[in-house]
């Protein structure tokens, strides 16, 4: 009866393989492994090999034995690397159209940026692939690493916050005592908020249209209008003048 090993395999490491050798019509058959992996039942054509955790050749030889007839053949089962894929460190900017990704090295093996967003991705295959064509939300952008029959894909997101311009509103000159009315712009996103430089009292910090009381004593009172959204901040400053 001659010995059949069955065909070669390829797999990713920590993957379990099922041989395929012949089943002998007469005598027994037995496998023996040359260096490494465990079998399940080696005296089965089809047996199970799990064990395979690091990357290389193993082989694995299957033995019929019928009488005083023996014959062997031996069947090989490369084992690839998994390079786990990091796509790097989520990212929050503000108001710009281009960002560089910066994941890991594809080593061995080969890696991909792909993303299902408008955005476009300079160079597919550079871990530090610029990426242009960005506006303000959130952008999501895949790294796949592919080694042979082995794949890692991670997922790195770039959020971009709206740049909201800050408008304290026009200088003011008022009699002491007087109460002002603020004017700055309301931020479509993010929030604003008033801080005062050298006196006043801010009624609301958060009102864009807040009151300022206490300018009873003559001179010169600044009020600083910032709009905060994410990473972006904007800020404008206001005088108000008080005549005696």
């Amino acid at each position: 009866i001659t010995s059949n090993a069955g065909p070669d395999q390829q797999v990713c490491e920590g993957s379990n393989v099922v041989l395929a050798a012949n089943t002998p019509s007469s005598g027994s058959g037995n496998w023996t492994a040359l260096n490494g992996g465990t079998l399940a039942n080696a005296g089965a054509s089809n047996s199970a090999v799990s064990g395979l955790t690091v990357a290389g050749n193993y082989s694995f030889v299957w033995t019929i034995t019928n009488g005083s007839c023996i014959s062997s053949d031996t069947v090989i089962i490369q084992v690839d690397l998994q390079v786990v894929a990091n796509a790097g460190t989520d990212q929050q900017l503000c108001g710009v159209t281009a960002t560089n990704l910066s994941a890991n090295a594809a080593l061995p093996g080969a890696g991909s940026w792909t993303t299902s967003s408008t955005a476009t991705i300079t160079n597919a295959s550079d871990e530090n692939s610029a990426v242009t064509g960005l506006t303000n939300g959130m952008y999501d952008f895949i790294w796949t690493i592919t080694n042979g029959t082995c794949t890692s894909d991670d997922t790195v997101t770039i959020y971009i916050d709206s740049l909201e311009i800050a408008n304290a509103g026009a200088d003011q000159q008022i009699c002491s005592g007087s109460i002002v009315t603020m004017s700055a712009n309301a931020p479509a996103a993010g929030i604003g908020l008033w801080t005062d430089l050298n006196g006043g009292i801010i009624a609301d910090p958060t009102s864009s249209f807040t009151t300022i009381s206490g300018l009873t004593v003559s001179g010169t009172y600044s009020f600083v209008w910032t709009i905060i959204n994410g990473t972006c901040i904007s800020t404008d400053t206001i005088t108000i003048t008080v005549d005696s």
